[in-house]
């Protein structure tokens, strides 16, 4: 048993919700079961603009309040949080089955590739599409999804200091098309959809193939409206009619298959856009869902029902795209070791607690006892009591040896976290490390990270070369890639003994 799955085992699985946070509302829903808890709040203008945190105060002062409101004990809620797509760009690409050995530095080396925007100032995150079992081809499908870092890290921000920790971070249409396939009545995976998604912040066109969202497309009101105060029939009309044909042109030229669906999620306008969509395009079948589950909800909620259900799924299996600095994998992590060296620290002091308590009634025992001893003769000392004694004595050293022994357990806890503090600082200030993978202490040790330069690089393999813990060491200098002024690295090794660091 590796030490992961002795963490799994003794660490609890965080309870995760569903946070949506829009430019309107905050919107949070809890699934226990086959029961959910909802609670909103409206967000007054200037606090949220764009999906952006305009006013980090008093966002702060909201989500704590709110979170008085639907926490008990006040106690820390871990979430699932959903943002404005405003500031979502996804692309999809393709790999080649041979990729999967490798599939991780792939899928990376093609983000930064591919990226919308700035790779350096983003996050990004990736996941696997579901094939087409009537294609079998020699390559599939990968998702790609980026954001601002500086969006994420505001909002990350504000959620810490209002008693919340986010397990996962993602976008509106991307869980909207989770909670439809999961829960809409008539949604099949075997169907593709053309989804679109009015909400406060403007329009969000998506495509769902196979059971996946692989395409989302955007357009605030903003963009609409123009110069008007208000948006006019005529030309959210014109907009909705120009911006599905631009997605079925997308559809047309990506993927295989004909859309015959056009789902529509608004909370109002239904009937006007449902007349645009039927006049526009005959040959698509309007379906407004319907769950087969918590029908009470509006469709104003279904995109936080879907990020409420991907909390429900075991944080080790979640790995779904989460644009956040750290990823769910790593997050999961995090949260169990710092779950394991709670509870290990509570029962050490717990016991070493009860081994004082019991030092002290041993040493009253021995003591009434010798007190005994010294008012007799030792020539009256029968051969019963002797043998009582020499009992007691051997159970007081087998005692010893186990709180010996515990206290030998008690110290391996910390030696990974020596280990991970002895990488930190062979980085030198230079290396920047993007993302270390430990699948566990018979696999190598992966570390992808940037550099200013090519020494630094050098600099820091040689470091680790210095680390008797640590062989076989593998840096292949040809996979040294450019991003701006930083040079994208990876570095595998093996570890040795991690009792070792």
């Amino acid at each position: 048993m590796n030490i992961k799955t002795f963490i799994n085992l003794i660490s609890p699985q965080p309870e995760v919700a569903g946070l949506e946070i829009s430019d309107a509302y905050i919107r949070f829903i809890f699934i226990k079961g086959k029961k959910a808890e909802f609670f909103s709040s409206k967000l007054p203008p200037g606090i949220v603009e764009d999906g952006r945190v305009k006013d980090k105060e008093g966002l702060i002062s909201i989500l704590s309040n709110f979170h008085k409101k639907i926490s008990s004990n006040g106690g820390k809620f871990y979430v699932v949080l959903s943002i404005s797509d405003s500031n979502i760009y996804t692309e999809i690409f393709t790999l080649p089955i041979s990729a999967l050995s490798n599939l991780n530095e792939a899928a990376q080396l093609n983000l930064q590739m591919i990226s919308p925007i700035d790779f350096i100032s983003a996050y990004s995150d990736w996941q696997v599409l579901r094939e087409d079992k009537e294609e079998g081809t020699n390559q599939f499908g990968v998702l790609g999804a980026f954001s601002s870092k500086q969006v994420i890290d505001d909002f990350e921000e504000v959620l810490s200091k209002s008693g919340f920790e986010p397990v996962a971070t993602e976008f509106p249409m991307f869980a909207l098309s989770r909670a439809l396939v999961e829960l809409g009545d008539g949604i099949s995976n075997e169907k593709n959809y053309l989804l679109l998604r009015v909400g406060s912040d403007g329009l969000s066109f998506g495509l769902i193939k196979n059971g996946d969202m692989f395409f989302l497309h955007f357009i605030s009101w903003s963009a609409i409206y123009g110069g008007e105060r208000t948006v006019s029939i005529n030309s959210l009309r014109k907009v909705i009619v120009e911006e599905t044909q631009k997605v079925l042109s997308f559809h047309e030229t990506h993927t295989k298959g004909d859309i015959s669906d056009f789902i529509l999620v608004s909370p109002s306008l239904v009937d006007e856009i449902s007349k645009v969509v039927s006049e526009n395009f005959p040959k698509l079948s309007l379906k407004i869902p319907t769950l087969n589950q918590f029908t009470n909800l509006t469709p104003a909620w279904f995109s936080a029902l879907g990020s409420a259900l991907r909390g429900t799924i075991s944080r080790s299996k979640d790995n779904i795209i989460s644009l956040s600095k750290i990823g769910t994998e790593n997050k999961f992590m995090r949260y169990q070791v710092d779950t394991f060296i709670k509870i290990w620290r509570s029962i050490i002091f717990s016991v070493f607690g009860g081994v004082f308590l019991l030092y002290l009634i041993m040493d009253g025992i021995f003591a009434n006892n010798l007190s005994g001893l010294n008012n007799q003769s030792s020539n009256v000392l029968s051969d019963i009591e002797s043998a009582k004694l020499t009992e007691l004595v051997e159970a007081s050293d087998d005692f010893n040896q186990k709180a010996n022994m515990l206290y030998y357990a008690s110290s391996e806890k910390i030696k990974w976290s020596v280990f991970l503090n002895d990488i930190n600082n062979k980085t030198g200030g230079d290396i920047i490390i993007n993302k270390l993978l430990i699948q566990s202490l018979a696999s190598p040790v992966l570390i992808i990270g940037q550099a200013p330069s090519q020494e630094a690089i050098v600099n820091f393999k040689n470091a680790l070369s210095l680390q008797p813990q640590i062989s076989d060491i593998n840096f292949q200098p040809s996979s040294v890639t450019q991003s701006g002024n930083k040079l994208n690295f990876s570095i595998s090794f093996n570890i040795r003994d991690i009792s070792g660091f």
